[in-house]
């Protein structure tokens, strides 16, 4: 029935399909759809000042502002205070938009640059310990929003080079076939 809905001429115009057409066209990355889902088929959402706001006109920028909260990189969903900073890549209340991946290419910089220095300045170094493998992870999990965003892994850490050379990461899309907001 939902999809149904969505995939009606009635529905074209409401924020709900634009955030599932997003991610359907790669535009949008996260696991927010999948909480979208979980109340768009939870019967109490009706009741919900978010039915009203998914069936209204509003664009997906104006919504996040009004309901998200911005981080380094990407919108964190959630309606309580959040103590998972680090995972929120893997969480089902973070979206990220193609607008962001500067953002996230800087972040992704910045992370890889503390984990070399980590591995170099260890006397015992093991991916075991679970600094190093919290920061594995986290990597992990941001480059997988960026290739939900159709950027390959190698694209990314291109990127990053870039980034971590003081240069424009605009230079690994000299092919043409891509291009950042």
């Amino acid at each position: 029935m939902s999809m149904r809905y969505l995939r009606s001429k009635i529905s074209r115009n409401t924020l709900l399909y634009s955030i599932i057409d997003g991610y359907e066209k790669q535009e949008v990355s996260g696991k927010f759809y999948l909480k979208i889902i979980e109340m768009w088929n939870d019967e109490s959402i009706e009741d919900s000042r978010l039915f009203d706001v998914f069936m209204s006109d509003m664009d997906l920028t104006t919504f996040l502002k009004h309901y998200g909260r911005k981080r380094d990189m990407g919108w964190c969903m959630s309606e309580d205070n959040c103590e998972t900073y680090y995972r929120c890549w893997g969480c089902n209340f973070f979206v990220l938009r193609r607008e962001e991946i500067e953002e996230a290419i800087e972040l992704l910089a910045t992370l890889f640059r503390e984990h070399r220095n980590l591995v170099q300045n260890s006397k015992d170094y093991t991916d075991n310990n679970p600094i190093a493998a919290s920061s594995i992870k986290t990597q992990a999990l941001i480059q997988k929003r960026l290739t939900d965003l159709r950027l390959s892994p190698e694209m990314v850490w291109k990127m990053v080079r870039l980034k971590l050379l003081g240069k424009d990461i605009k230079e690994a899309l000299s092919n043409g076939d891509f291009s950042l907001a």
